[in-house]
């Protein structure tokens, strides 16, 4: 028998020597198992994880504490734990974290402190104050406040109300970024990542789908799939994609994962619907799926931008402009409201509102000079209004972002992003052949 010594594959052994008791062969055997026991020897070796061990690995989650502060009456009591039900909500959707609420358990803990105080003045209005600490620091991350008028029942509903609760979620996000002890969290990079992919270009888009892979490897949350899916519906339509096929298998596979991991998530169903409607033209699945989100979270704006999208396209026109709006309500004073905005321009296009269509794109523009759709949009309603000068512009601004663009594409090519221009009543695209 010949034994091919450089094929044998050596599985360090838990005690013992190698090949223990093992006869020898020949001299080229003996002096092969030599050096290989040597070898060994000198690694240390393996011993399994302690439950311990293996539990340091799990990453760990944040608590935050909420505490309440209402008038002793029914309806503001009613109105604080609303309230706290929605912050926790969007805390719970947004971030990987351990919500405790008043009576629920010792707080003591907590990485982060919510506090929301409410009051009643003038007996038509309720004042809802909101703010954020670190109890380890004793330091003040963030605070606001919002005067709602009552009609009658509590005011949970009202955009005040939900709009200084996003604004609480962007302070915690923005607190993710400036703390070094969160430096390798997923809540973390999800954070880095949505700041990157709203640069609106194709390395931030790049950077940002990494980004949202490594979140998901640390913790297997739908959320971050969510979020890859629409990167990547992003990535189609402003065209970095060079195969455009391959894209929608990997965004397809990211939906069907992301809601399989949390159906029940706004957030989630929210992107999954614009992927859904912008990727794959399935409007009716879209809508489905960004009514279901709004049911479950009217707080979250995103769900809101997504309704109005696929309302669009299911040809409920005014219902669509009014979800943008209230879309817009809730991020007034948020980072990215330039995305908001083009929903905006859009639905208002459509709805045949041509003047505001043209304020909400310039707008958004003005937010973000690198995002390419409400240029395409300003370059027809410039021309729908023979403003030349701001027609010539805009078309040079364009082709600086776009090199490949060109005024006969945005007319002729249906598949093209500006596709709404067609569906514009007033919108009159033959004043724009004078640019071809």
């Amino acid at each position: 028998m010949t034994l091919e010594l450089a094929k044998v594959k050596i599985h360090e052994p838990a005690r013992g020597e190698l090949l223990e008791g093992a006869p020898i062969f020949d001299d080229a055997f003996e002096t092969w198992l030599h050096k290989e026991r040597q070898s060994l020897s000198t690694k240390p070796l393996k011993t399994p994880a302690t439950p311990t061990e293996t539990l340091a690995r799990i990453p760990q989650r944040k608590i935050v504490s909420i505490t309440t502060e209402a008038p002793n009456e029914p309806m503001m009591e009613w109105f604080v734990q609303s309230v706290t039900d929605s912050v926790a909500r969007l805390l719970n959707e947004s971030f990987s974290v351990d919500v405790r609420t008043p009576g629920i358990s010792d707080n003591s803990e907590a990485h982060w402190q919510v506090h929301i105080g409410t009051w009643a003045f003038e007996h038509s209005n309720v004042r809802l104050r909101l703010s954020l600490e670190c109890p380890s620091t004793k330091t003040r991350i963030w605070a606001n406040e919002a005067i709602i008028p009552v009609a009658g029942s509590p005011p949970t509903a009202h955009p005040h109300v939900q709009l200084v609760c996003n604004q609480l979620i962007e302070a915690v996000g923005d607190e993710l970024l400036v703390r070094g002890d969160c430096v390798q969290s997923a809540d973390r990079d999800c954070r880095l990542a949505i700041r990157s992919l709203f640069k609106m270009n194709e390395n931030a888009a790049a950077e940002a789908d990494k980004l949202f892979a490594t979140a998901f490897a640390t913790n297997p949350r739908g959320l971050y799939l969510a979020w890859r899916a629409q990167c990547l519906t992003i990535t189609k339509a402003e065209r970095y994609a060079s195969d455009p096929k391959a894209l929608e298998e990997r965004a397809d596979a990211l939906c069907a994962q992301a809601l399989e991991l949390e159906p029940n998530n706004s957030m989630v169903l929210a992107t999954v619907a614009n992927t859904q409607g912008q990727l794959f033209r399935n409007h009716k699945n879209s809508f489905a799926l960004a009514k279901r989100a709004v049911q479950l979270n009217p707080a979250n704006p995103m769900a809101w931008w997504a309704l109005s999208s696929a309302s669009v396209y299911i040809g409920e026109i005014e219902a669509s402009l009014k979800h943008a709006v209230r879309a817009g309500r809730l991020v007034t004073t948020l980072p990215n409201k330039f995305w908001w905005d083009n929903q905006l321009f859009g639905s208002a296009l459509v709805a045949g509102k041509l003047k505001l269509a043209l304020a909400f794109a310039e707008e958004c523009h003005a937010q973000n000079p690198g995002f390419r759709p409400p240029l395409r949009y300003l370059v027809a309603l410039y021309s729908n209004m023979e403003r030349i000068g701001e027609v010539e512009k805009a078309v040079t601004l364009l082709k600086e972002l776009e090199p490949d663009f060109s005024v006969h594409q945005l007319i002729t090519d249906k598949s093209y992003p500006a596709s709404l221009l067609h569906k514009a009543p007033g919108m009159d695209l033959d004043r724009l052949r004078a640019f071809i």
